[in-house]
């Protein structure tokens, strides 16, 4: 059974076709799925990535269920556990998006009765390394001819994901923009390696796509104040060293890594990334529906 938990689950090919069909989707394609049921299964916090999936099951003609706690009263001892509800919920439906607090590989691999997709776990977001890749080549031009800049923390899943799922479509140029103690934890493999270079917020000549990936305080040795994190602040006097024809992206939700004073920038297209991503998203659970009946 096919799951798709992080980048290394698709292929080359596969990641081509999503690409593909994100596409044919964003122009008007329709599709043949007969009908089928999915769940969303998410006991984190989600705006985007459960309105998302929501939006594209619909859209693919799905019928949804939507589990948001797992079984619990005052007369129970502790709540059912993650394991027992994954398995309730997967051996119902035809697919499951799930999103957890916690490393899905282990129970999903054991437990799961349909194909799962990860909506976002402990290190992995892989249909949003699939959406920034998507929204990149949409809204500017192809990977391979862009100079790409993520800034902020550079180990957020949703960032792990996107360098992961570069290292095998590598931009033109990787311009890495965060402080020491948020740097990425992920192998970048020898031609990313040589695109990659550091940088900071100072300098953007040249950029083609800025990905402003947040950067949270967090806690004890990985603790920033407000004057640390300051620093990596998008402000309209570093949009103003931005070429004009550059934009500027964010996985969301935006909190404090990009200024008020910027945030009336027309090259900011973070809405319409959101926008894109349920085309993503739509081809993602149509794919993992294929695999499953083929």
């Amino acid at each position: 059974m096919r799951h798709l938990l992080s980048i290394a689950d698709l292929d080359d090919d596969e990641v081509d076709a999503l690409l593909r069909r994100a596409t044919q989707f964003a122009d008007g394609a329709n599709t043949s799925l007969s009908p089928f049921t999915a769940a969303l299964l998410f006991l984190s916090s989600s705006l985007r990535t459960r309105l998302g999936f929501g939006v594209a099951i619909a859209r693919l003609g799905g019928s949804l269920v939507d589990v948001s706690e797992m079984r619990w009263d005052p007369n129970m001892s502790a709540a059912e556990s993650f394991d027992d509800a994954l398995r309730t919920v997967t051996g119902m439906v035809d697919a499951a998006v799930v999103r957890a607090p916690l490393d899905l590989t282990e129970p999903v691999g054991r437990w799961a009765a349909c194909p799962v997709v990860c909506g976002g776990d402990s290190s992995s977001h892989p249909s949003q390394a699939l959406i920034d890749v998507f929204a990149m080549e949409r809204l500017r031009g192809p990977i391979d001819q862009l100079s790409v800049a993520i800034a902020g923390d550079h180990t957020m899943r949703a960032t792990r994901s996107l360098l992961e799922l570069f290292r095998r479509r590598p931009p033109r140029e990787l311009v890495l923009i965060g402080p020491p103690s948020r740097r990425i934890d992920v192998e970048l493999g020898g031609v990313l390696s040589s695109r990659t270079r550091e940088a900071s917020l100072d300098d953007l000549s040249g950029i083609d796509v800025l990905s402003m990936s947040g950067l949270a305080p967090k806690r004890d040795a990985d603790y920033l104040d407000d004057s640390q994190r300051s620093e990596f602040c998008l402000s309209a006097r570093h949009l103003a060293g931005l070429p004009g024809d550059a934009i500027v992206l964010s996985p969301m939700p935006v909190i404090d890594e990009i200024g008020n004073d910027a945030r009336v920038d027309e090259r900011l297209r973070m809405f319409v990334q959101s926008d894109l991503s349920v085309f993503v998203r739509m081809a993602v659970v149509e794919h993992m529906l294929h695999g499953a009946r083929h």
